[in-house]
C-alpha cells in the first residue's frame, strides 16, 4: 500500500498555528521586550499546537508517519529530538538542539515538568536579579535564591532558568538565526566524535575481494571558556520602573548574545577565547581584490556559495554581514536604475546583519574593509554549560547611585565539517 503525503489542518490548529506565529515575530521584534507573561503563553500555545498535531497524527492512520504541517505555519518547537551525539568522555548521550528548539528542553528532558514548574512558575532571570538587589518578594524568589547563592557572594542561577536566558539569547543572536544549533555542556571537558572523512566505494569484478576504506573519525573537544558582562542599572529606575524584570533580563540577554556572535564569528581561538569562523583552517575564502573592492552584483556571494559545494557542504543557510553591507546589497540597481533582483538560487538565502562584523578591517591599502560569512550554519555548534552565575555589585557604583551585575557562563564554539563555511574579505563603501 501507498500512503500519501498529507497537511495535516483542522481549524483549531490552525488558530494555534497562527498564535505561534504572531508571538514567533513579537520574539524576533527588537523594539519589544519579551516578558515572562510572553514566555508563558508561549509555552502553553505550543503545548496545545503539539497535543493537537498529536491528537490528529492519532486518528490519521497510516499517514501520520509522512505528514505534517506545513513548514511555512509554525515553527518548530518539538522538544521531541531527533539527533544526539554521544559524550566519550561522559557516556552520556547529549541531545543536538536546532535553532527552532528549546535549549531549555534539552536541559531539563530526565527532569519533572510539572515539579519544575510548580517550583518556578514565571519566574525569570529579570526576577531574580531583581530581588538580589531589592529583596524577595515570593516564595518563588526566596527558593531559588537559597537554592543558588554560594559561598562567594554570588548567586548560581537554577539551570531551569539558566537555560531559559540561554533560550532568550539565541533568539536575539545572528548565528542562531542563521541556522547555528546548541548542545548542553555537562563538564568542564567534553568530548564528541565526529566524521572526518568518507568511506570511498569501489566497483568490484565477481569473486574479488571487497577494496577496504573505512571512514575516518576524530574527536570534537568542548572546553567551555567563561563568558562575563556587566550591567548598571540606576537607584531611581530600580524604584520607578514597572517592568524593571523585563529591562534587566532584555539587556543581559542582548549584551551576552551580541557577544556569542562575535566570537563565533571572528573568536581567536586563543587563550581565553573560543575560536570563530573566520579561523576555520578549513574555510573557504573570497577576496575583493588586492586592496579590497565595493560590491556591485550578487557575484562574490556565488563564487562563495560554489567554494563550499566544491567541498561538498550542506546547504547555505545563512550569509551574516555589518549593516553597512546590507545596506549595499539592498541598494544594488541594474542598468536602469531597478532594483537588482537577486539569482534564484539565493532569492530565498537570509541576509543578516549584525554591528559584531567590523568596517575597519585592513585589506592592502582600504583600512575600512568588512566581510561577509556564509555556510551551512547547522554545522556550527556552541556548547553552553547550564549554570548562569551572577554577582551584585553594590559598592563600585553607589557614588553614581546605581547597582551593577556581573554576569558570566561558560560556552565553546566548535565545527562539525569547517569547509560547510566561507568568507567574502575586503568589501569596502
Amino acid at each position: 500500500m501507498i500512503y500519501e503525503k498529507k497537511v495535516l489542518s483542522t481549524p483549531e490548529l490552525d488558530s494555534a498555528a497562527a498564535e505561534i506565529r504572531r508571538l514567533a515575530d513579537l520574539a524576533n521584534d527588537d523594539s519589544h521586550e519579551w516578558t515572562s507573561e510572553n514566555e508563558s503563553e508561549w509555552n502553553r500555545v505550543n503545548k496545545r499546537y503539539t497535543a493537537l498535531r498529536a491528537e490528529i497524527n492519532q486518528n490519521d492512520s497510516p499517514s501520520r508517519n509522512f505528514g505534517r504541517p506545513d513548514a511555512s505555519a509554525a515553527p518548530q518547537v518539538s522538544d521531541d529530538f531527533d539527533e544526539f551525539f554521544r559524550n566519550t568522555r561522559t557516556g552520556q548521550d547529549v541531545p543536538v538542539v536546532r535553532s527552532d528548539q528549546s535549549f531549555r528542553a534539552a536541559c531539563t528532558r530526565n527532569a519533572d515538568q510539572a515539579q519544575l514548574q510548580e517550583q518556578y512558575g514565571t519566574l525569570n532571570i529579570g526576577g531574580l536579579m531583581r530581588a538580589m538587589a531589592c529583596g524577595c518578594e515570593t516564595d518563588q524568589e526566596r527558593r531559588a535564591l537559597a537554592e543558588g547563592t554560594d559561598s562567594a557572594g554570588g548567586f548560581t542561577v537554577p539551570s531551569f532558568l539558566s537555560a531559559t536566558a540561554i533560550d532568550l539569547l539565541r533568539k536575539k543572536s545572528r548565528i542562531f538565526q542563521a541556522g547555528a544549533r546548541t548542545v548542553p555542556l555537562e563538564s568542564n571537558e567534553n568530548s564528541y566524535a565526529k566524521l572526518a572523512s568518507d568511506p570511498a566505494p569501489a566497483w568490484r569484478a565477481e569473486n574479488t575481494a571487497v577494496v577496504e576504506s573505512d571512514p575516518t573519525f576524530s574527536s570534537v573537544v568542548f572546553a567551555p571558556k567563561s563568558l562575563a558582562v556587566m550591567v548598571k542599572v540606576s537607584e531611581e529606575l530600580f524604584q520607578d520602573s514597572v517592568n524593571i524584570q523585563q529591562v534587566l533580563m532584555s539587556s543581559l540577554t542582548q549584551a551576552l548574545a551580541k557577544e556569542v556572535d562575535r566570537v563565533a564569528l571572528l573568536g581567536a581561538g586563543a587563550g581565553n577565547e573560543p575560536e570563530g569562523v573566520n579561523n576555520f583552517t578549513g574555510i573557504n575564502t573570497v577576496s575583493m581584490g588586492t586592496n579590497g573592492a565595493a560590491v556591485t552584483s550578487y557575484a562574490e556571494i556565488l563564487d562563495a556559495i560554489q567554494a563550499m559545494q566544491d567541498a561538498n557542504a550542506g546547504d547555505t543557510t545563512g550569509a551574516i554581514m555589518s549593516p553597512r553591507t546590507l545596506r549595499t546589497y539592498n541598494g544594488l540597481t541594474d542598468s536602469t536604475g531597478q532594483p537588482l533582483m537577486r539569482p534564484n538560487s539565493i532569492s530565498n538565502l537570509p541576509f543578516l546583519e549584525t554591528t559584531e562584523v567590523p568596517v575597519d578591517q585592513t585589506q592592502g591599502t582600504a583600512g575600512d574593509a568588512s566581510s561577509v560569512f556564509l555556510g551551512d550554519f547547522s554545522s556550527l555548534v556552541i556548547g553552553f554549560r547550564q549554570r548562569l552565575r551572577i554577582e551584585v555589585l553594590r559598592e563600585v557604583f553607589s557614588s553614581n547611585l546605581q547597582i551593577g551585575f556581573l554576569a558570566h557562563l561558560r560556552c565553546d564554539v566548535q565545527a562539525w565539517h569547517e569547509q560547510a563555511f566561507a568568507r567574502i574579505t575586503g568589501i569596502i563603501p
